[in-house]
């Protein structure tokens, strides 16, 4: 269980990076780095990295700021209208609940819908809303074929990347539909702190969750 729990992350990740890469290119953003995993670059493919830990990845995007060779205003991603900065951010999220769709069928609907209660609830609540949630994920996942468990981590991470927290898609996509110099500006920036709390709430207690189910 724990090996298909692992390779369906592993494949979750791989599905939302390569999203949200090929949506920039379809729009016709350059896209100047793609990383695969967290952490220090361990296999560099020029344009592609490979980072040790598979819990995340990014898409770095072209900006007309970028030096010394910045790219045509046209694949500049900072010049492109608010609708392509909107979107795009999207597209990782919009193709991981197609996944939980494709593997799950309609039950990846409650499934998305349920993980923003389950997420927020079980960072705040560690020793009790998320002791639940872990004992009901242990009783699904028994016996469950990877693509079932790949769908099911789809809409999960589909759901946790709309929530509100630093460099997030959902608040990737507030910022498009913002002039971007407003998104760059003071104010934004001040919200940064806020969504990083945020996010360090939502990790840190998940963390203690997991410590405490390991332990009990």
């Amino acid at each position: 269980m724990v090996i298909a729990l692992l390779s369906a992350i592993v494949i979750v990740v791989i599905v939302h990076v390569s999203a949200m890469a090929a949506c920039a290119r379809l729009l016709g953003i350059g896209v100047t780095r793609i990383v695969f995993g967290m952490g220090p670059t361990v296999l560099d493919l020029g344009r592609v990295h490979i980072a040790p830990l598979p819990l995340g990845g990014h898409v770095r995007l072209a900006r007309s700021d970028d030096g010394p060779k910045p790219p045509p205003p046209e694949r500049a991603f900072d010049l492109q209208p608010r609708w392509k900065r909107f979107l795009l951010p999207l597209a990782g999220p919009a193709v991981l609940l197609a996944l939980g769709y494709a593997a799950l069928g309609a039950a990846a609907g409650p499934a998305f819908a349920d993980a923003f209660g389950q997420i927020v609830g079980g960072a705040l609540h560690p020793f009790g809303a998320a002791q639940a949630h872990l004992a009901a994920a242990r009783a699904w996942l028994d016996g469950r074929t990877l693509p079932a468990i790949v769908g099911i981590v789809a809409c999960k991470t589909a759901a946790y990347n709309m929530l509100p927290f630093i460099g997030s898609n959902g608040v990737q996509a507030v910022y498009g539909l913002l002039p971007f110099a407003a998104a760059e500006s003071p104010p934004s920036r001040r919200l940064a702190p806020v969504l990083l709390v945020a996010m360090l709430v939502l990790a840190g207690g998940w963390l203690l969750a997991l410590l405490v189910a390991a332990l009990g």
